[in-house]
């Protein structure tokens, strides 16, 4: 069974590291098989908020949206995320973003800029946004 340890902070104060109140719930004969830290192997990854989204000129399956950061910032970002609307808040990953197996999020768009000038201006600023459910467990 997966029990977050914010979920028991909700009804225990626990007030000790994760690891050493693994310990002692095992030493208590409450065994406690792994502990799992999520987001530890993120880096560079924000939430954001969707501000307006516009179908893409030049691609079917391609949305060009504009959304705000934490710090007020407003990015353009082209996804094929189809599962999202204005107002929703969505995982941005900037270009230097590294993902769970050392995934690295690059730029593209020096190739696209040969193919289509037109293009690349749309995706000269331009991040990923996840085109997936993501869970966060605090």
């Amino acid at each position: 069974m997966l029990v977050p340890l914010k979920w028991l902070r909700d009804y225990v104060d626990i007030d000790i590291d994760t690891q050493e109140f693994a310990d002692m719930m095992t030493m208590t004969g409450s065994k406690v098989e792994k502990v799992d830290f999520f987001g530890k192997e993120t880096n560079g990854v924000e939430v954001c908020k969707i501000l307006e989204i516009e179908q893409h000129p030049d691609a079917d399956r391609l949305k060009v949206t504009k959304v705000e950061v934490a710090n007020g910032e407003i990015l353009q970002i082209v996804t094929n995320a189809t599962n999202i609307k204005v107002g929703d808040y969505v995982p941005v990953a900037r270009i230097g973003a590294v993902l769970p197996g050392d995934f690295k999020i690059k730029t593209i768009f020096k190739k696209l800029q040969e193919l289509n000038a037109k293009q690349s201006s749309f995706c000269k600023h331009s991040t990923f946004l996840f085109n997936a459910v993501t869970k966060i467990l605090l």
